[in-house]
């Protein structure tokens, strides 16, 4: 929520409503050859790591997806080593986390103006920016929405395979309200190596620590509901039941994701879905405020 004093609020890794120039994402990828049993003989999603730190990140690996094609993506959530919650998707999900919680800083990425710039309106309340990243020598391209809260961010990393990463990052959570509140904001798709965005309306119950939520691409080509628990002590929002429907066919998928911020104003998370079970056809994350 806005500041009521009009006085200027920390924003992401500490900064004055995160000036685009500072906000920064963990990228959470490494060489091919420090990867776990790679039978794959391209990795993309691989920026270099620099050198370890006496920081540590705080993650853990809620979900991995085995698809059979030499990768174990999976899904991730916890807190980087400035303590700012984030949840991830990505290949090699377990050997990340494994590097980050050792103390190193993995694919940090730092985005600022001369390299993301300001595309569109999304909403009411979400701008979307675009840019370009080389990352251990490849160009990837990048999707960054801000939430005017300045409270969360997403990013989305795209690879010339069109492989994707997304990283959802936000300000520690601090207090939570009882009763019931409604978060809205941006919905975000990849699929078919396309990006789609539409808007989401999460409807949370503090009191019982339960929430549903509904959302859409613009287009209506993908929907999705979902009921799961709000976890107050950790400020984590679940669901193991999320049902997507693409272009009428329907499949499930799991959400996972933070709350942020004074009294838990902002919500993001990511999801990953399959209509077989044995095939990723989509993969997305949202953010937004109440």
């Amino acid at each position: 929520m806005p500041a009521s004093s009009g006085e200027p609020r920390e924003g992401i890794g500490g900064m004055k409503n995160i000036p685009l120039r500072a906000v920064t994402a963990p990228l959470l990828a490494v060489t091919g050859a420090a990867l776990i049993g790679c039978g794959s003989t391209t990795v993309s999603e691989n920026p270099a790591t620099n050198p370890p730190t006496s920081q540590r990140a705080d993650l853990e690996v809620v979900r991995v997806f085995e698809s059979g094609v030499d990768d174990e993506d999976g899904v991730a959530i916890g807190t980087n080593a400035a303590g700012e919650p984030l949840a991830f998707y990505s290949f090699y999900v377990e050997d990340y986390v494994a590097l980050a919680n050792g103390g190193t800083t993995v694919g940090l990425l730092e985005v600022d103006e001369s390299k993301l710039h300001p595309m569109r309106r999304l909403n009411a309340t979400s701008t979307l920016y675009e840019g370009i990243a080389t990352i251990d020598r490849v160009r990837h391209d990048v999707r960054l929405i801000t939430d005017d809260e300045d409270e969360a961010i997403l990013f989305a990393y795209i690879d010339p395979d069109f492989n994707v990463a997304l990283v959802t990052q936000g300000l520690p959570l601090d207090g939570v309200p009882s009763g019931l509140h409604t978060y809205t904001g941006t919905l975000y798709v990849y699929s078919i190596n396309a990006s789609n965005y539409g808007s989401f309306t999460l409807n949370a119950d503090f009191s019982a620590e339960t929430f549903t939520m509904t959302a859409a691409t613009a287009d209506a080509t993908v929907s999705l509901t979902a009921s799961g628990v709000i976890d107050k002590t950790e400020g984590t929002i679940g669901s193991s039941t999320a049902t997507f429907t693409r272009s009428t066919v329907a499949g499930t998928g799991s959400i996972y994701g933070n709350l942020h911020g004074d009294r838990a104003g902002s919500v993001s998370g990511v999801f990953h879905a399959r209509d077989t079970g044995t095939t990723v056809n989509y993969t997305g994350g949202f953010v937004g405020s109440r």
